[in-house]
């Protein structure tokens, strides 16, 4: 019974602390189409150079991507305060830094296996507690 409770105990530690060390999101302002200009090997940390077409003006920036053929228009994410981040990033995907649905996905299974151990182990208890105190046998 002990060793299920320490099971769930380091479960939900290790989802802590899992979450601790994954970086906030940051926030996508909106978006903005921009064109490929320069192409990049993807061996390594080739990045596409574009021009995005921003609200204050068309800005030169690597994208958060490699191997496109220059002309091609993809659409990206722009900062929270509409700027143009250095690199940018494909809209519907996330940029460097930003965090994904892993860690509150982390976390819920771990909440639910702990919880469920935790359960079983107090059924197995309650179980072994019953059959050894049954009515006494005379004979």
């Amino acid at each position: 019974m002990s060793a299920l409770l320490a099971a769930a105990f380091g479960a939900l530690l290790a989802a802590a602390w899992f979450l601790v060390g994954v970086p906030a999101p940051q926030h996508v302002g909106g978006i903005a189409s921009a064109e490929v200009v320069g192409t990049a090997s993807c061996s390594g940390d080739g990045r596409d150079v574009v021009v995005v077409a921003a609200p204050a003006g068309a800005v030169t920036t690597t994208l958060d991507g490699c191997g496109r053929p220059v002309g091609a228009v993809v659409t990206v994410n722009l900062s929270a305060d509409g700027s143009v981040p250095n690199p940018v990033s494909l809209a519907g995907t996330r940029g460097e830094g930003e965090s994904s649905a892993l860690p509150p996905l982390v976390l819920g299974m771990s909440a639910v296996l702990a919880i469920a151990l935790g359960v079983g182990s107090l059924r197995a208890s309650a179980a072994r507690t019953s059959t050894t105190s049954g009515p006494a046998v005379q004979g």
